[in-house]
């Protein structure tokens, strides 16, 4: 480039495959290249994406590519962008976005003829399909009525604006994950005026499942910045507590530094008490549709619900039979066997038996607590072969047949089993009251899924608030100097779900157990139902419950 860096343009690249070379064939028709650079920050980039840009980047001179290993958040990586940048006006461009040629042109040009703006925004149109206009055009306001800027999003996904003013009023608040642009675009606006292009700036991908927005989440993060600059009409006050809990409202996270909020709020003191009352007012209302629609809809729902169940037929089953491409229809199905079957009579037709969805499920599953824990356990014990092995309350149709499959086995359970299978010797009791001919009873013993239920009545056993404590001080009596002990419950924030069972937090499993126990192998089932074997003990770790709400943990202990 022969002339001076005049605008710098962001572009965060991540999982960014499908849109990448149409967006680098559009950076060589922009107009102005020569004052233009272009940063691709890229996160954590894949093989083939280096192989795509490989292709493009010998003949875009004007572009820098930035690599960062690990993926870190948009408005991180923007922060990034504007500490590299070396041009004095600063605009972004969004992978699956599409900017018209002389956009960028257009927003410099404002700003030049504009000396007092900071920030140069224009309409765009939004699409649900790459690359095609759509029809919903975005009219944001004229600076004008600077108003409506502090009270919703106007600039678009394609805003330029000059670097001089970071050192006024900051940089993105990193904190935030879909909504830190709005709060750019208002204390932007606190400080300096804005221009408006008169001509549509390009196409923003504005239903595709790949945007980052959540919508629940952009709430919430909104909640937040409409507090923070009193705009409190807009506050929903019935998840300000939620969102003043996840976010900071005084303070703005810079380059993963907190920052304190300096600018002051816009509006005055009638204009914020009229703003209160109305986003409460506005809250209340909102508030109670929602409700009355919910009570109604869910009544209505589940009355219907189970009635069609009553006579045989799961509506949740059709709908996904209804979904599926592949599926011909039971009708046509029947109408087809009745012509192949003709006039044969070795099997009369009998009764019709609709079966409606088992063609589309997968042929098993494989995951969850119980099929994980069950069969991790009995390889375990298979490769131990310890001379006696007894279980406490496990699962008899998984984790007792597995193991009953290969040796013999004991169970105990404080419920009655008269069923009779080879392998396997039952025995009634309650553990919470030990049996004198149980100490030093087996080298070998097992609880899958069972402890979390002690003294919660759940199986008729007796109210004990320390049922979980004393179950673990009798199996360690049972257990052998040496025995190794299969041990698995509910794993996340410690609760008790009364009376269904107790959740237990892993720093709290380990520091009951490590006084009795050596733990020589640690596995965990996660929320989604997938075994992770061996994962590292940390102190993070620990204390996150592996980012567990509802998991499984899993212990191979070996007894002091």
């Amino acid at each position: 480039m022969t002339q001076p860096v005049k605008i710098s343009v962001l572009t965060s690249l991540y999982n960014c495959e499908h849109f990448l070379s149409d967006y680098l064939k559009a950076l060589s028709t922009i107009e102005g290249k020569e004052q233009i650079e272009v940063l691709l920050l890229h996160n954590a980039p894949t093989d083939n994406e280096i192989a795509i840009l490989q292709q493009y980047l010998s003949e875009l001179d004007f572009v820098r590519h930035i690599i960062i290993p690990e993926r870190e958040s948009l408005y991180r990586t923007w922060n990034r962008g504007i500490a590299m940048s070396e041009g004095k006006y600063i605009t972004v461009w969004n992978v699956d976005d599409v900017r018209f040629p002389n956009s960028i042109h257009l927003q410099a040009e404002a700003l030049d003829n504009n000396p007092q703006a900071a920030l140069a925004y224009g309409d765009i149109w939004e699409s649900g399909q790459y690359g095609i206009c759509g029809t919903k055009r975005t009219n944001s306001p004229l600076y004008n009525y600077k108003k409506e800027f502090f009270k919703s999003y106007h600039v678009s996904c394609f805003q330029m604006w000059r670097k001089s003013i970071h050192p006024i009023i900051g940089y993105y608040d990193e904190q935030f994950k879909c909504s830190a642009d709005f709060d750019f675009q208002i204390r932007s606006a606190l400080h300096f005026p804005f221009v408006k292009v008169e001509e549509m700036l390009g196409i923003y991908l504005g239903t595709d499942e790949n945007k980052l927005s959540n919508n629940g989440l952009q709430n919430l993060e909104n909640n937040v910045i409409y507090s923070r600059y009193g705009v409190y009409e807009k506050v929903n006050f019935f998840t300000i507590r939620k969102s003043l809990m996840q976010y900071k409202k005084n303070q703005m996270l810079f380059f993963n530094e907190w920052n304190p909020l300096t600018e002051n709020q816009p509006f005055h003191f009638l204009y914020k008490l009229f703003s209160i009352f109305s986003g409460l007012f506005k809250s209340i209302i909102k508030q109670i549709k929602h409700s009355i629609k919910q009570i109604i809809m869910k009544s209505i729902f589940k009355k219907l619900y189970k009635l069609s169940f009553a006579y045989g037929f799961d509506p949740k089953k059709l709908v996904g039979t209804l979904k599926a491409k592949r599926n011909r229809g039971f009708l046509s199905d029947l109408a087809e066997f009745k012509r192949q079957k003709g006039n044969d009579n070795s099997f009369p037709l009998g009764q019709i038996n609709p079966i409606l969805s088992e063609k589309t499920e997968e042929g098993g599953t494989m995951k969850g607590f119980y099929f994980h824990q069950d069969l991790y356990a009995a390889q375990r014990i298979y490769k131990a072969n310890p001379k006696k092995h007894l279980d406490i309350g496990s699962r008899t149709d998984g984790f007792i047949a597995h193991v009953a499959s290969f040796r013999q086995i004991e169970l105990i359970d404080i419920r009655l089993i008269t069923s009779q299978v080879k392998n396997i010797a039952f025995r009634q009791a309650d553990l919470m009251n030990l049996p004198e001919d149980l100490i030093d009873y087996c080298d070998s013993i097992s609880s899958l899924h069972a402890l979390e239920h002690f003294g919660l009545g759940h199986y008729g056993d007796p109210i004990d608030y320390l049922g979980h404590l004393k179950g673990i001080e009798n199996i360690t009596k049972i257990l052998v100097t040496g025995g190794t002990f299969y041990f698995s419950v509910p794993m996340g924030k410690q609760r008790v779900e009364f009376n269904e069972q107790r959740v237990f937090s892993l720093e709290y499993l380990i520091d009951i157990l490590s006084p009795n126990y050596t733990i020589q192998a640690f596995a965990y089932v996660d929320d989604k139902g997938n075994l992770v074997e061996d994962p590292e003990l940390t102190p993070e770790s620990i204390k996150s419950n592996f980012g567990c709400w509802y998991g499984c943990g899993i212990f191979t202990l070996i007894k002091k």
